[in-house]
C-alpha cells in the first residue's frame, strides 16, 4: 500500500486530472469523478503503483480512467432519461455531418441521434459572427487563418451550450405536451427497438 507522501502525490494528481477530465462532459462534477479515482486507487494498488516513479504515466493512467467514468456516466444519464448532453468534440463531428449532402433527417453520433432541427434551432441562436465563423469552417471547408480558430473553437463551445440547452428546452416541453411535432433525442438500441416495434405492428 502507499505511504503517506506518495498517497498525498495520487491525491493531488487525482484532483487535477478530474478537473480536467469533465471539461468536455457538461454536468459532471469533478469531486464525483476523484472520489471514483481514489476508490480504484485503493481497490486496485497494483495499477498504479507500476506507475508511482513517473508522474507522466500515472497522470495518463488516472485521466484513462477518468474520461471512461465520465462516458459512462453521460452513457447512464442518456439510457435513463432519453437525453443526451453532446460535447464540444461531439458537436464537431456533428457540424461535419451536417453539411454533408447525403445526410437525412438524423444525425448518429455515438450512443444518440439527433434531429436536425435540434441543430438547427442552436445554430441559429448563436450571434452572427460565431455563425458566419462555423459556415466558412465546416461548410466551406475553409482553412481558417490563425487569428480565427481560436474564435471558432469558442463558436464551438457557445453551439454545445446551445443545442445542449435546445434539448433541455424540449425535454420540459415534452412534460406538457407528447403530441405531433413532439421531438426526442434517442439511444440507437432505443431507435432500433422503436423500429422493429413498427414492423412487428
Amino acid at each position: 500500500m502507499f505511504d503517506d507522501f506518495t498517497l498525498a502525490r495520487i491525491q493531488v494528481t487525482v484532483r487535477d486530472v478530474a478537473k480536467i477530465a469533465v471539461r468536455e462532459f457538461d454536468g459532471i462534477d469533478p469531486e464525483d469523478v476523484e472520489s471514483l479515482l481514489l476508490e480504484k486507487v485503493f481497490r486496485y494498488p497494483d495499477r498504479y503503483e507500476k506507475h508511482i516513479d513517473n508522474a507522466g504515466w500515472l497522470w495518463a493512467a488516472l485521466y484513462g480512467d477518468a474520461i471512461a467514468h465520465c462516458r459512462k456516466m453521460i452513457r447512464d444519464f442518456m439510457f435513463y432519461s432519453a437525453e443526451y448532453y453532446y460535447t464540444p468534440e461531439e458537436v464537431r463531428e456533428l457540424l461535419k455531418q451536417a453539411y454533408d449532402a447525403e445526410v437525412d433527417e438524423y444525425i448518429y453520433i455515438n450512443e444518440a441521434t439527433i434531429s436536425l432541427i435540434d441543430l438547427q434551432v442552436a445554430f441559429n441562436k448563436l450571434n452572427m459572427r460565431d455563425r458566419d465563423l462555423l459556415s466558412r469552417k465546416y461548410g466551406n471547408k475553409e482553412k481558417l487563418p490563425e487569428s480565427d480558430r481560436r474564435a471558432c473553437y469558442r463558436a464551438v463551445e457557445h453551439l454545445t451550450a446551445a443545442l445542449n440547452g435546445t434539448i433541455t428546452e424540449n425535454s420540459k416541453a415534452r412534460a406538457t405536451h407528447d403530441g405531433p411535432g413532439a421531438r426526442k433525442v434517442l439511444s440507437n438500441a432505443q431507435a432500433i427497438n422503436k423500429t422493429r416495434s413498427g414492423e412487428n405492428g
